[in-house]
């Protein structure tokens, strides 16, 4: 394993070589969204001709779809999406042919629950009438989500006895809204759990993920498109450990498109509520097997090293992790695992936000540890802006991750590249991307419309100067 301090002797930042092309962007800000679940974290959404399409909000009631050139960010078309009083947006995806909206309402009056749908034509920007998908009474929130290649979507209820998951009722349909399978998720008997996590692969399989027999083992149920038994993976990654009992915290999924998902998830010391370990899992349901890793635990040792990084970095390390979460498992195209944690803090709805360090895992192909890091960053918002600009953006450009974050490093503001081995964690220069952001604004960069169009290119919004009162979405080239 190689040692956080060497990891982190990396040349300082220096400005990037970039060309950059600005056209004006239109934000209306959403008061009521959760900024620690987000909904649709990723609302620009590139597509394999060069264009992209961006999902904007124009007031309480509309949102709009737009489709964009990325070489010269001239618009093509516009859709607007009228919602209902208290509806909202839960999944946009779009495939080779469509954008794919999935919506949430519960009607104010008698709480009854609808999960419906809108399709807008990906060539002439038409829109389907809302269609709906999947009702249910008051009770348990209605959910749906897309599938990577936004060609199926699932939609679903969860029903519980005494706080733990009886059934689910799943709906998936293809991006025409046809139905495909409606699987029964039978979950009596299956160790308890007070929640899932359900997915839908390009191909149509259902996955479940959850947590069973008191926090203990994560399980997998993938249920085929063509209504085969369900398959189910679980392995235990709590327990008692010393005399201790240790659970399943907080847990983050991956898809690999070729039937594998991988799994991440951080256990906690029940007694103590210390941060025990990461352990990351692959399930590998065509070979009909578990690959666990070797845990890493977060002790005495880690704590140490991830203080004398941040001494070296001329930081400040927590003296013990706390508000610390899974974001992100990224895949890179040879089957590297980086996993990502970040802390994130804020003290009553008035004060301050702050997104903070984060520390990254990788892992190699085999599922080995192979290398562990951290990025110190000390992210400020206020109140009304919350974590809607500070954080990072991910991304895997072949063997290289990359994290795009707003930060201020001495009388410059403006977004910074951390390029990243995913083999073997040694950190290139953070680079300047030359928008020189306007500092002390209420927004200055909004992450959800941050994405790579390539290794070289992407697209960021921010103000650029402190008195505009307007903001621009930039195109970004390195040089």
């Amino acid at each position: 394993m190689l040692a956080l301090l060497l990891l982190l002797l990396a040349p300082v930042a220096v400005l990037a070589q970039t060309k950059v092309k600005s056209v004006p962007f239109a934000y209306v800000p959403d008061a009521s969204a959760d900024p620690y679940a987000e909904r649709i974290p990723n609302k620009l959404l590139p597509l394999a001709d060069g264009t992209f399409l961006l999902l904007t909000r124009r007031s309480a009631q509309e949102y709009a779809v737009e489709r964009y050139a990325a070489a010269d960010l001239k618009l093509r078309w516009s859709c607007a999406v009228p919602l209902q009083d208290g509806e909202v947006i839960d999944a946009f995806a779009a495939s080779a042919e469509a954008v794919t909206l999935l919506t949430y309402r519960a009607d104010p009056a008698t709480g009854e629950q609808l999960m419906a749908g809108f399709r807008i034509d990906l060539t002439s920007g038409q829109r389907s009438e809302r269609k709906a998908l999947l009702a249910g009474p008051k009770g348990r929130r209605l959910y749906g989500s897309c599938s990577d290649d936004g060609t199926k979507l699932v939609v679903y209820e969860t029903r519980a006895r005494q706080s733990q998951l009886t059934e689910i009722r799943a709906t998936v349909a293809d991006q025409h809204f046809k139905t495909l399978h409606e699987p029964l998720i039978d979950l009596r008997g299956a160790g308890g759990s007070a929640s899932a996590t359900v997915r839908v692969a390009n191909n149509g399989d259902c996955y479940v993920g959850l947590q069973t027999d008191g926090g203990i083992k994560l399980t997998v149920r993938r249920y085929p498109l063509k209504g085969e038994e369900a398959q189910v993976l679980g392995v235990p990654v709590g327990g008692v450990f010393g005399g201790q009992k240790v659970y399943i915290f907080d847990t983050a999924y991956r898809f690999d498109q070729d039937g594998a998902l991988y799994a991440a998830a951080v256990c906690m010391n029940e007694e103590s509520g210390e941060y025990y370990s990461l352990k990351v899992v692959k399930f590998d349901f065509q070979a009909n097997d578990i690959r666990y890793a070797e845990e890493i635990r977060f002790d005495k040792a880690y704590l140490a090293e991830l203080a004398a990084a941040a001494k070296a970095a001329g930081a400040a390390a927590p003296d013990r992790l706390a508000d610390t979460y899974l974001s992100d498992v990224l895949l890179t195209p040879e089957k590297q695992v980086v996993v990502v944690m970040e802390r994130k803090e804020e003290e009553g709805e008035a004060a301050p936000h702050f997104a903070k360090e984060l520390l990254l895992f990788g892992y190699n192909e085999f599922g080995k540890p192979a290398w562990r890091t951290a990025l110190w960053k000390n992210q400020q918002a206020p109140a009304k802006e919350g974590y809607s600009g500070i954080g990072y953006r991910a991304h895997v450009a072949g063997s290289m991750l990359h994290l795009v974050t707003l930060e201020t490093k001495g009388k410059t503001q403006d977004l910074f590249d951390h390029p990243y081995s995913a083999l073997t964690g040694k950190a290139a220069p953070a680079r300047a991307l030359g928008l020189n952001v306007a500092p002390g604004q209420p927004v200055n960069h909004i992450k959800d419309f941050t994405a790579w169009l390539d290794a070289r290119t992407l697209l960021a919004v921010s103000r650029p100067a402190k008195n505009s009162t307007a903001l621009t979405l930039n195109k970004i080239v390195l040089k």
